[in-house]
C-alpha cells in the first residue's frame, strides 16, 4: 500500500442512474493538496475531447477506457498555474468516446498524471438504466447531427447549423437531453448571453451539474450587469472552489456561453446569410 505522502487528490462524481444511448457526464475534481507544489495543469472542460484524465468502466464481464491524451509539445511548457490549494473542477462526457454501453451495474475510476504523479480517485458505483428504442434512436440521430460527420455530443454543439428536432422524446430521455439542448440553443440562438433568462440554467441541471448551471446563471447576470452577480459569484467559489478558473473566464468576458457563441456560433465568423439559421422564427 502507498503510504507516501501525495501533492494531489482526484475526486469523481457521478449520478446514480443513467439513460443507456444518452450523456453519460461526470465531474472530476483535481486537488492540489501540498504546501508548496506549484505546476501547470492543462486546461480542459467538457469539450476536451479527450481530456487529461483516464477513466475505466467495469461491468458485464465488460472493460472499456477512456485513455488520457499525452499533448508533448517543444519549448516551453502549457497550462494553467495550479499553486498549493487549488482546485480545477470539470465535466467530461463519457459517451463521447462510448455512446452505446448497455443496460447494468457499473463501478467507474479516473485517473490522471500530473508532474509524474498518479493520481487516482475513489472508484463510484453506477447503473445504467434501459431506454426505449424510439428514444435510442432519436438520441442517436440528433448525436450525429452535425457538420463534422462524427457521432458526439460534443459535435452536437460545436458543429451543427440546425434546428434539434426532439419530438418523441420521452419525459425521462428529455431530461437527459436537457444540457446538452440549453447549450446548443444558447450557441446558435438569436438571443444574446446577456438576454437569457438566467433562472433557465437552474431548472435544466441537477447533480454532477449543479455547479455548471451555476456559473452559467452568473456568466448571463454578469453580461446584464445584474448587481446581484456578486454575490452569487461568492457563493459559487465558496460552493465550488474548483469553478474559479471559469470564473475568471466570465470575468474577461469568455465563459462557456460567449465562447460558444463567438466561436462556433451566432456570433462567430462562421455565421453568415447563406448558413441556415437555427431557432428563427417560423423554423
Amino acid at each position: 500500500m502507498d503510504n507516501a505522502p501525495h501533492d494531489y487528490a482526484l475526486t469523481l462524481s457521478c449520478e446514480r442512474t443513467y439513460l443507456a444511448g444518452f450523456p453519460l457526464i461526470v465531474a472530476v475534481d483535481l486537488h492540489n493538496v501540498s504546501h508548496n507544489a506549484l505546476d501547470l495543469v492543462p486546461f480542459f472542460d467538457l469539450f476536451t475531447v479527450p481530456g487529461p484524465v483516464s477513466f475505466v468502466l467495469r461491468g458485464g464481464d465488460h472493460e472499456r477506457t477512456w485513455p488520457k491524451t499525452s499533448r508533448q509539445s517543444e519549448g516551453e511548457p502549457e497550462g494553467v498555474e495550479f499553486g498549493p490549494g487549488r482546485v480545477w473542477h470539470a465535466l467530461q462526457d463519457l459517451s463521447n468516446l462510448h455512446p452505446d454501453i448497455p443496460p447494468g451495474h457499473y463501478e467507474l475510476s479516473a485517473r490522471m498524471v500530473i508532474s509524474g504523479e498518479q493520481v487516482v480517485a475513489e472508484p463510484v458505483r453506477i447503473e445504467i438504466l434501459p431506454s426505449t428504442k424510439e428514444d435510442r434512436a432519436i438520441a442517436s440521430r440528433l448525436r450525429a447531427t452535425n457538420d463534422e460527420g462524427v457521432s458526439s455530443w460534443r459535435a452536437f454543439i460545436k458543429e451543427n447549423w440546425s434546428t434539434p428536432d426532439t419530438t418523441g422524446l420521452s419525459a425521462a430521455a428529455r431530461a437527459q437531453l436537457a444540457f446538452y439542448l440549453y447549450l446548443h440553443r444558447v450557441t446558435y440562438g438569436p438571443q444574446r448571453v446577456a438576454a437569457l433568462d438566467s433562472e433557465e440554467p437552474g431548472r435544466i441541471g441537477h447533480g454532477v451539474l449543479e455547479g455548471d448551471v451555476a456559473a452559467i446563471r452568473l456568466e448571463i447576470l454578469r453580461a446584464a450587469g445584474k448587481p446581484e452577480a456578486a454575490g452569487i459569484e461568492a457563493a459559487i467559489l465558496e460552493r465550488w472552489p474548483g469553478l474559479a478558473w471559469w470564473v475568471d473566464q466570465i470575468h474577461k468576458n469568455s465563459g462557456l456561453l460567449m465562447g460558444l457563441r463567438t466561436s462556433y456560433g451566432a456570433e462567430s465568423s462562421y455565421a453568415s446569410k447563406d448558413k441556415p439559421q437555427p431557432y428563427a422564427k417560423g423554423k
